[in-house]
């Protein structure tokens, strides 16, 4: 499959473009950049927001060609978009910095609002460096699954995550993150 457009500047909304143009679960591939730990990345454009049908070709095109589809939702999108990501998950994680612990439970508020609270029974709560005990204390009165990451210099350059150099503890984590999302 050509695109019209090259592969490295290709966005999640030109593969809702072009979805017709694919044909096989692969041709989702030229859409998207891989690290070397074969985790494929489909990048939104930075200007402009998916419309809510373009994340209805998009789950459809990305269910076919992936098991796992991860959706970052978080801010600077717009609520129609937030909405329209909330309706197509299958499973929520909500992170946060530890001054973000009062909002984090609004999320599962806002969930039942729409008419996921399936969403909300299961989400899970990541509280990013320097949490303590009682904001995770806090968080687990609303939260079915609560996790702490700890502070790891590779994680704190931002970006995506290389399994390689993260630290052991991270590590745990992320699969202790996986085992309960599986």
């Amino acid at each position: 499959m050509r695109g019209h457009v090259p592969r490295a500047s290709r966005t999640a909304q030109d593969l809702a473009r072009y979805g017709a143009m694919v044909r096989e679960p692969l041709d989702v591939q030229h859409f998207t950049s891989s690290t070397p730990h074969g985790l494929d990345l489909l990048r939104t454009g930075s200007t402009s927001d998916l419309h809510p049908t373009e994340y209805d070709t998009l789950s459809a095109l990305v269910e076919r060609s992936h098991a796992i589809s991860l959706i970052d939702a978080g801010s600077g999108r717009t609520p129609v978009a937030l909405t329209r990501a909330a309706e197509i998950a299958d499973r929520m994680v909500v992170t946060g910095l530890p001054t973000a612990v009062q909002r984090m439970p609004l999320v599962l508020d806002w969930l039942r609002t729409i008419g996921r609270a399936d969403l909300a029974a299961s989400a899970m709560a990541i509280l990013m460096p320097e949490s303590d005990e009682q904001m995770r204390a806090r968080l687990r009165a609303t939260f079915p699954h609560v996790l702490a990451m700890p502070h790891d210099p590779h994680l704190a350059q931002g970006g995506v995550v290389d399994p390689a150099l993260v630290s052991v503890p991270v590590k745990d984590i992320l699969l202790e993150i996986a085992a309960v999302l599986l």
